[in-house]
């Protein structure tokens, strides 16, 4: 399955133009035409679906679904919420164990990276318990984004104004987490996201290139 979000603009009657509005829906991957929203819903005003399991996403939105879980069913709009901080939180994943949390919070070039210990079974449970904060960075990156877990869950990619950042914890517990061995994996990349392959280190090997020996003197 693919999970997409869609994005548009509007003009309600009454109302100014501009206003931006966001829907998440879901296809199946074999076709040519996308799935048709009545199989799996229309979850309205929310946006970066992230996968927990093969049927179950997050998505974030705005005040009051800051992150929400929904369960692929035929139903619209009932992303049920799991956490409602007092202020913006989004573009966020769960590990693929589903003991670890990261999520942007507040937006701007104040936009921070928040890292939670989860409670409960994320991947059953409707919602969980409320996850507890280990650590966050403490400046802000209006870059800060698209954070991806590695498989095994100790490690976490995400894009920043530097590039594509790699960070490995060494620790991790509610209140007290330490990744000390942070560095870029690409300045120029962006949009990671960690998936379940291990490629050689030489996937790629440059041509050889001969070099033109000029003319030849009779």
């Amino acid at each position: 399955k693919i999970a997409y979000a869609y994005v548009g603009h509007s003009c309600p009657v009454a109302s100014t133009c501009g206003t931006v509005q966001r829907s998440v829906f879901y296809t199946h991957a074999d076709v040519t035409t996308a799935t048709p929203h009545s199989v799996y819903g229309n979850q309205h005003s929310v946006s970066n679906p992230e996968w927990v399991t093969n049927s179950r996403t997050l998505v974030f939105g705005g005040f009051g679904r800051q992150v929400a879980i929904d369960d692929l069913d035929a139903g619209d709009y009932n992303a049920k919420p799991w956490m409602v901080p007092n202020g913006d939180m989004g573009d966020g994943e769960v590990s693929r164990d589903g003991k670890r949390l990261a999520v942007t919070f507040d937006y701007g070039p104040n936009t921070k990276l928040a890292f939670y210990a989860v409670k409960g079974n994320v991947a059953t449970e409707f919602p969980p318990a409320y996850p507890e904060l280990s650590c966050s960075t403490t400046s802000g990156d209006a870059k800060f984004g698209d954070l991806s877990w590695s498989p095994d869950g100790s490690g976490i990619a995400y894009e920043s104004s530097t590039g594509i950042n790699i960070s490995r914890f060494t620790k991790f517990a509610v209140g007290d987490c330490a990744a000390p061995n942070d560095f870029v994996l690409s300045a120029t990349g962006t949009s990671p996201d960690w998936g379940p392959m291990d490629p050689p280190p030489a996937a790629y090997t440059p041509p050889v290139v001969t070099p033109d020996p000029g003319p030849v003197t009779p």
